[in-house]
C-alpha cells in the first residue's frame, strides 16, 4: 500500500509543473451571406489530432457564437464545419477562435461580405482571400492567378523576453509568433500593471514572420522596483501576463525551453534565448545581440523549435537554481525537477524498507 501511495504521489508532482501546447488548429473558411445560414469552418495544419472540447467561436459580441461540444476532434489536414445562427453582421465582424483556456488562437476581420461568396484561406491554413465560392466542408483548393490577397491572419503570439532595466538605451519586449506562417500584429499592446502608464501601441501593418520574434523598445514603462508586464490583443484582452521584483541592471527576464521565466545574464533580443547566471560564473558560448537598434522593431528567424507559452496569472518571479547554461528551444533541463525526483525516491525507499523491516521487528523485538 506505501509504495502505491509513493507511486500516485510522484506521478502526480512531477506532472504538476505543465505547460500547454500550441495549436495547429485555425479558421480557414467563413461564409456570412445575407439569405442563409452563417457558418465558419476550420482546419487543422499538424500532424497529430487536436481535441476541440470546450473551445468556441466568437465574434463581436459578449456571448459566444459556438460552444464546441465534448469530445470533439479534428484529424491532421481535416475539416470541421459549425454553424452559428445568423451571428456574422454583412456589414462586417470579427470572428475568432478561442481554446478551452480562454486563449485566443486565430482570428479574422472583415468589413463587408458579399452575398453567396466566403472569405477563405487558400490554400488551406494559408493567405485569406476575398469573394471565394464557398467550399463548406471541402478543401478550399489553390490560390488563383490575381485574387486578393487579405491581411495576414492576427494569430496568437507571445512574450519570451523583456529588459524593464537595461544598461543603456530604452527598457524593450520581444514577442515571437508559434505560427508557420507571417501575422500581423498592429494594434497589439504592451503594457505594465493595470491603471498604471499608457500602454505601447504596437503599430499598425506590423507584422511578424512564422516562427520569428520582433523586439518593441519604449521607455519609462517597467519599474525597476517591481512591476507588471501585459500583452494585450486588439480587442483590449489579457493575452499574456508576467510579475516581476525588483531588478538588476542589464539582466532580462526569459523564457526557458519549458516556457519557464528565468533571469538571465545573456540577453538575447530578437534571437533564441540563453539562460545564464547572474553572477558571471558560467561564459555563454553563443553569439549573442551586444548592440541595440536604432528602430523599435527587428526581426530574426530561429532555427529551433516553437516556445511554449508560460502559464498566466504567475504573481512572482522564482528564479530557477538550475537555469544554468541553457538555451530555450534547444535543450530541456530542470535542477528542480531532479532534486524532487531525487527525494521522491529516497522516501519511496524508506518507506519500502519500513514496510518490508516492520513486521520482522515487531516479531523478534517486541514479542513476550
Amino acid at each position: 500500500m506505501l509504495v502505491v501511495l509513493f507511486v500516485l504521489l510522484a506521478t502526480f508532482l512531477l506532472s504538476s509543473d505543465t505547460y500547454a501546447a500550441e495549436t495547429s488548429v485555425v479558421l480557414n473558411e467563413i461564409y456570412a451571406p445575407t439569405s442563409s445560414e452563417d457558418w465558419v469552418e476550420l482546419y487543422n495544419a499538424g500532424g497529430s489530432e487536436i481535441d476541440l472540447s470546450g473551445w468556441e467561436l466568437r465574434d463581436a459580441a459578449t456571448t459566444p457564437m459556438k460552444t464546441i461540444p465534448d469530445n470533439t476532434r479534428i484529424p491532421p489536414s481535416g475539416l470541421l464545419v459549425f454553424e452559428v445562427s445568423n451571428r456574422l453582421n454583412n456589414s462586417g465582424d470579427t470572428v475568432r477562435l478561442v481554446d478551452k483556456n480562454g486563449m485566443e488562437v486565430d482570428r479574422f476581420e472583415y468589413s463587408s461580405s458579399t452575398a453567396n461568396k466566403s472569405f477563405a484561406r487558400l490554400t488551406d491554413g494559408k493567405d485569406w482571400q476575398v469573394d471565394q465560392n464557398p467550399t463548406k466542408g471541402s478543401t478550399n483548393g489553390t490560390k488563383p492567378p490575381g485574387d486578393t490577397i487579405l491581411p495576414p491572419s492576427t494569430g496568437q503570439v507571445f512574450l519570451t523576453e523583456f529588459m524593464p532595466n537595461p544598461n543603456g538605451g530604452n527598457e524593450w519586449a520581444e514577442v515571437y509568433n508559434p505560427q508557420d506562417f507571417e501575422i500581423n500584429i498592429g494594434g497589439w499592446k504592451i503594457d505594465d500593471i493595470e491603471g498604471a502608464s499608457s500602454p505601447y501601441s504596437i503599430p499598425e501593418g506590423t507584422k511578424i514572420d512564422g516562427k520569428s520574434y520582433a523586439v518593441f523598445s519604449f521607455s519609462a514603462k517597467l519599474n525597476n522596483s517591481g512591476d507588471t508586464i501585459r500583452l494585450l490583443n486588439p480587442s483590449g484582452e489579457v493575452v499574456e501576463s508576467r510579475s516581476f521584483g525588483e531588478t538588476t541592471k542589464g539582466i532580462s527576464f526569459a523564457k526557458d525551453s519549458q516556457g519557464n521565466w528565468q533571469i538571465t545574464a545573456t540577453p538575447t533580443p530578437g534571437a533564441t534565448n540563453k539562460i545564464t547566471p547572474v553572477d558571471g560564473s558560467t561564459k555563454s558560448s553563443t553569439a549573442k545581440t551586444t548592440g541595440k537598434s536604432k528602430t523599435s522593431v527587428t526581426q530574426t528567424s530561429p532555427t529551433l523549435p516553437t516556445i511554449t507559452n508560460q502559464e498566466l496569472g504567475n504573481p512572482s518571479f522564482e528564479p530557477s537554481s538550475g537555469a544554468s547554461g541553457k538555451v530555450a528551444g534547444a535543450t530541456s533541463q530542470s535542477t528542480n525537477s531532479k532534486n524532487l525526483s531525487t527525494l521522491l525516491i529516497a522516501a519511496g525507499f524508506s518507506f519500502l524498507v519500513t514496510a518490508i523491516a516492520w513486521p520482522i521487528l515487531e516479531k523478534n523485538l517486541w514479542k513476550k
